[in-house]
């Protein structure tokens, strides 16, 4: 996922339960530098999920009054 999220106490535990309530575990996350009055960008990978669960969390995530930009969500695939 790529998000671009307010960088304020609480924006990852905020992402964390909307992921969490749609069953969907974070395998690892990064957030990259940025301007200090600019969103984060952050990218997690999560483990693997169901497009129905992660459509439900993204909603919720785009929701929150912390994201900055519709989320978007890149599929990985085994080679």
């Amino acid at each position: 996922l790529r998000l671009d999220l307010a960088d304020r106490p609480g924006t990852l535990a905020r992402v964390a339960d909307a992921l969490g309530q749609a069953g969907i575990s974070i395998n690892r996350m990064r957030q990259t530098q940025h301007e200090s009055d600019a969103a984060a960008p952050v990218l997690i990978v999560t483990h693997a999920c169901s497009r129905e669960a992660l459509d439900g969390a993204l909603r919720q995530i785009a929701a929150l009054d912390v994201s900055s930009a519709a989320p978007v969500a890149y599929r990985i695939e085994p080679v």
